[in-house]
């Protein structure tokens, strides 16, 4: 037989085992994968019909609740499908093995696979299966207690059914919705939401959902202690159940309903059901089915007064109750761990980014010192040339303090506040001298304590400069004046410089001979390294102040600063 013949033929029996297998028929699903093996014994056949098949065997495995050989075949199949090269494929092993994960109680490993799943289908553009992957990644986290993780996946999983009208999967929406209101203890909107999952689960036959959105729903009553409700919707599961060859769903509501007969007093009924369940579990159920059906025992024994045999009951439940609780434990610390492991990723990432910003904050001082030390020896040089030795004497005495301040204020990224005024003061004052007391200045801090407020060094300095230079420096007409003012609203400090010079007069003043200004580009980097990570908008401002008659009259910038 021809290679490409003996790979079509590989490719039908694939294909109708995986057929059988959505219509229940596993003893047919089996047989038809065994041939496909013995035809891939003897026979070179390629990867698509084998990751089709090792899918559908892990499938079968799952269903019986064989986890390691599911999981073996799921994996095998993921390789096959990376041969293939179709990321459909990849992205639905992983999703398989999420699933595998999730009922062998794995959740981390279930939601790590999840999250590939995830990656691959936003990196390939496969929006319209994105909704399967966000169901199930919405129930892993409600199951681990990220209850704001599942909120977000199953909000985003919605916006995909609706944008692609995939009516037949409000069922598994719903459900979800019904878990979630469940787990936050709001139990009127949990009814609604089963209710709505259930009907839309039998409008497109998605028994399966349909059975267990009644069931939740009968665990709702029995949480209020309504018997006849309970039984009502138990009693409904069972029943599609039973048609559908759901026999998990089956096992668990019918338990259920065993316990309700046993409430209202109904021996006999409660002695049939429990019976019916026991002949009907298997080994290899999962420990919570073990668990319930030996409380039971104990509970209807006790009540039959077969007190040796409750007792003996009452022992077993408690060993499949601590195992089950080991288990939980062992989960929610490995949850824990994880969480962990995020965060401290996150705090390293965050601490490299502030490290970064520290670093390029120190860059931009050595920017300014010099800058600024260039314009205060201009200053001086221009009072020695002009022969006011007292003026330029006054002029070195404060820069001596200034400098000092300076070389302080640059050792730490935060300074006091009042050391960046009294740095201020002494720019500011030279200034005034050396342009003759032209314009008066006031600085007042309302609500603010001055010594236990810290915020960038040498950020003020450039703000007055360029009021000075750019605003006071060219103004003709009367005394100029500086206002600068320290405010707080919440967590942010508020700055504004406020002058009344000739204002920005759209780019047109010219700056004093010999001087090139870089405080704005200083201060505006300043800021974003100082915000950064932070929620802030608009946090540099420059306002043109302006008369009736639309004339500048001078300029006001205000600056917010984050207070920790």
């Amino acid at each position: 037989m021809a290679i490409k013949d003996i790979n079509h033929k590989a490719d039908d029996l694939a294909e109708e085992a995986k057929k059988c297998f959505a219509s229940h028929d596993l003893e047919k699903a089996t047989v038809l994968l065994d041939k496909l093996a013995q035809l891939a014994e003897t026979n070179a056949i390629g990867p698509l019909p084998l990751t089709k098949a090792t899918n559908t065997r892990g499938l079968i495995y799952l269903r019986r609740s064989d986890y390691k050989n599911a999981e073996k075949q799921l994996l095998q199949s993921l390789e096959y499908a990376k041969q293939v090269g179709d990321p459909v494929y990849i992205h639905g092993r992983y999703d398989n093995l999420a699933i595998i994960y999730s009922q062998s109680n794995q959740l981390r490993k279930s939601v790590e696979y999840l999250e590939l799943s995830r990656q691959l289908k936003e990196q390939t553009g496969n929006e319209k299966d994105m909704h399967v992957t966000l169901l199930n990644l919405s129930g892993r986290y409600m199951a681990m207690g990220n209850i704001e993780a599942a909120e977000k996946a199953l909000t985003e999983s919605f916006f995909y059914l609706k944008k692609y009208k995939y009516k037949d999967v409000y069922s598994a929406y719903y459900f979800g919705l019904g878990q979630l209101f469940e787990t936050k203890g709001i139990h009127k909107e949990s009814l609604s939401a089963y209710g709505k999952s259930a009907k839309y689960a039998l409008q497109f036959k998605d028994f399966t959902t349909a059975a267990k959105a009644y069931a939740n729903q009968g665990s709702e009553y029995m949480m209020t202690s309504d018997w006849a409700k309970a039984k009502v919707k138990f009693t409904k599961a069972v029943q599609i159940a039973k048609e559908h060859k759901l026999r998990g769903v089956d096992m668990m509501a019918s338990i259920h309903l065993s316990t309700i007969a046993l409430e209202q007093g109904d021996l006999k009924r409660s002695r049939e059901l429990y019976e019916y369940v026991q002949a009907n579990t298997e080994p290899a159920d999962f420990t919570m089915l073990h668990r319930d059906l030996e409380e039971l025992k104990a509970r209807l024994n006790e009540a039959e007064g077969n007190y040796k045999t409750a007792l003996e009951a009452y022992k077993k439940y408690l060993v499949h109750y601590r195992k089950q609780f080991d288990n939980e434990t062992t989960q929610s610390i490995q949850n824990l761990q994880a969480k962990y492991e995020a965060e401290k990723k996150d705090r390293e990432l965050e601490k490299a980014k502030l490290l970064q910003a520290q670093s390029e904050l120190k860059a931009l001082r050595a920017q300014m010192d010099p800058h600024f030390i260039f314009n205060a020896l201009n200053s001086m040089r221009k009072e020695l040339l002009e022969g006011n030795l007292e003026g330029a004497d006054t002029y070195l005495v404060r820069f001596s303090k200034l400098l000092r301040l300076i070389l302080d204020t640059t050792r730490t990224p935060n300074i006091r506040l009042s050391d960046n005024i009294e740095l201020l003061n002494l720019y500011i004052q030279i200034e005034q001298a050396r342009q003759g007391n032209r314009f008066d200045y006031s600085i007042s801090t309302k609500g603010i304590d001055p010594d236990a407020t810290y915020i960038p060094g040498l950020i003020l300095q450039p703000l007055a400069e360029n009021a000075i230079v750019h605003g006071l420096y060219h103004k003709k007409n009367g005394q100029g004046k500086l206002k600068i003012s320290f405010s707080k609203s919440k967590d942010v400090l508020i700055i504004k410089v406020r002058d009344n010079g000739v204002g920005r007069l759209s780019g047109k003043v010219k700056a004093k001979p010999g001087h090139t200004s870089h405080a704005m580009a200083i201060i505006r980097e300043t800021l974003d390294l100082t915000w950064q990570g932070l929620d802030a908008k608009n946090y540099f401002s420059i306002k043109d102040l302006m008369t009736k008659d639309n004339v500048n009259i001078g300029t006001e910038v205000t600056v917010l600063l984050p207070l920790s």
